[in-house]
């Protein structure tokens, strides 16, 4: 929420006006970013047993999972390329209304509201409001499934595939993840053998370029274990994520989720 999940949010640091594929894709990330307790194996895990252990890693007691709604807020650090520091706060309310906010400088600079299977972006400075259509769409979605709490990935993904490996001298799972839809990209998330948390995702940005988060701190709230600290790198530009606020259950008007203004032309 993870999240995440900011899948890519480097492009408004190289191209400062195409903000809308900036905010989509700050949302993708954080997408990526919410996931994942367990005893060391010695068998071979299925996708559907791997899965199970992933999922119930950051939340196991289901408080999480069980949540009808939630905040996040988050702390963006671009240390990389054009250096600058941005907040990201995320509203969900049950059954499938999320919504992502994203300031600079205590300023709105865009929204980005999921209701169901529809999505749309909201301007922060004029309140224009622009339909998510297409492949932005779809991988908005395959993100919002990633870093829901209720998801599994034997659920999202078609093939999921787990193979053990030693990165730096730690015991982890490659939980490999491939969707039908070619559009899609791979990911591929590695987790602890012994915990099941997800130390780090690896996939491809909208341009193709390899994309790393690498999850270096949880925090324990309410008993759900949430990144505290996350690094990025897409592009050659850094960025560090840090958590500011988590609240489970917090009461959320409906109004949040509306869609005001005028729709605008592509």
């Amino acid at each position: 929420m993870y999240d995440y999940p900011f899948f890519n949010f480097l492009n408004y640091l190289k191209r400062s006006g195409a903000m809308k594929n900036v905010f989509i894709r700050m949302t993708f990330v954080l997408a990526g970013l919410l996931f994942f307790n367990s005893a060391l194996l010695s068998q071979e895990l299925g996708s559907k047993e791997i899965s199970i252990k992933i999922k119930n890693a950051s939340d196991p007691n289901g408080v999480f999972q069980n949540a009808s709604s939630y905040i996040i807020k988050q702390k963006i650090f671009v240390t990389g390329g054009k250096k600058g520091e941005f907040d990201a706060e995320i509203k969900f309310k049950a059954p499938d209304n999320v919504r992502s906010s994203y300031f600079f400088k205590d300023k709105l600079v865009n929204s980005i509201i999921m209701k169901g299977q529809n999505a749309w972006m909201i301007s922060g400075v004029d309140g224009a409001v622009s339909e998510i259509t297409g492949n932005q769409l779809e991988r908005l979605r395959l993100f919002h499934l990633i870093s829901s709490p209720k998801s599994m990935l034997c659920d999202i993904f078609d093939e999921v595939r787990v193979d053990r490996v030693k990165i730096k001298d730690e015991e982890l799972f490659q939980v490999f993840c491939r969707h039908k839809n070619d559009i899609l990209p791979q990911i591929t998330f590695f987790v602890g053998a012994g915990d099941f948390l997800q130390r780090r995702m690896l996939t491809v940005n909208e341009k193709g370029e390899p994309y790393t988060a690498e999850i270096v701190k949880y925090s324990i709230i309410e008993n759900v274990f949430i990144p505290a600290e996350t690094n990025i790198i897409s592009g050659g530009i850094k960025q560090k994520i840090t958590l500011e606020k988590f609240l489970i259950n917090p009461v959320i008007d409906d109004s949040e989720f509306s869609i005001k203004g005028k729709l605008s032309s592509k």
